[in-house]
């Protein structure tokens, strides 16, 4: 299987990907030929957006040239709001979301397709995430389901994000991309080191608000 291509570096040991972006001309101007790349090869390619952005997402990759009619008509492009991919219950819940990103890999398997690239714009979890620690955690656990016929990449506003926990989010990618660059992560941390102090964190945090009500 050939390395897909992502900013200008062939993806070839790590598959989970935190990009940062100011702008969705930004977003569209470095994404838009690795989804591309991978429609012309034959691979599946399945995007969550913002229902509000979801016509202007479409119409941005049919300007690339993408048949985006054809692919979607075949099953090739699926591209799902955040509601019809895993917050069909109003609420946020890690496991029904890694269960959703199994299932799209699983059914892209089956329907012979060699490979999937995934793309998740984050927007959602400004509104739906109880708290940032759930969404580290998410993300932690989310790398295991990544690998060569699954290569997914978050998309985070970069104008929206504390310090603290865009920190955070690089420290649980092993790949980040930002100002059009992609490069491994020094500050990736092993999943299971990571997962132990964010557990800790949270089980701290409780501790403290327990305390507050007592």
């Amino acid at each position: 299987m050939r390395n897909a291509t992502l900013a200008g570096r062939k993806l070839d040991r790590h598959y989970h990907v935190c990009a940062f972006f100011r702008s969705r001309d930004e977003e569209y101007r470095v994404l838009g030929s690795f989804y591309k790349e991978g429609l012309e090869w034959g691979e599946k390619v399945v995007h969550v957006c913002n229902p509000a952005l979801r016509h202007e997402h479409l119409a941005r990759y049919a300007r690339l040239g993408v048949d985006v009619e054809g692919c979607q008509a075949r099953g090739q492009f699926q591209v799902l709001s955040w509601e019809e991919a895993y917050l069909k219950h109003g609420c946020f819940d890690q496991d029904r979301m890694l269960q959703s990103w199994a299932d799209f890999e699983s059914t892209a398997r089956a329907e012979g397709y060699p490979r999937m690239r995934g793309m998740d714009n984050m927007g959602w979890m400004l509104d739906n995430a109880p708290d940032f620690d759930e969404l580290i955690e998410l993300e932690i656990r989310f790398s295991k389901l990544t690998s060569p016929q699954c290569i997914a990449v978050c998309v985070y506003d970069a104008n929206s994000m504390p310090g603290a926990t865009m920190m955070d989010l690089l420290r649980c990618h092993p790949l980040v991309l930002i100002n059009g660059t992609m490069c491994e992560n020094q500050f990736y941390t092993p999943p299971a080191e990571f997962l132990e102090e964010i557990r800790a964190r949270k089980y701290r945090a409780e501790g403290r608000r327990a305390a507050a009500h007592g």
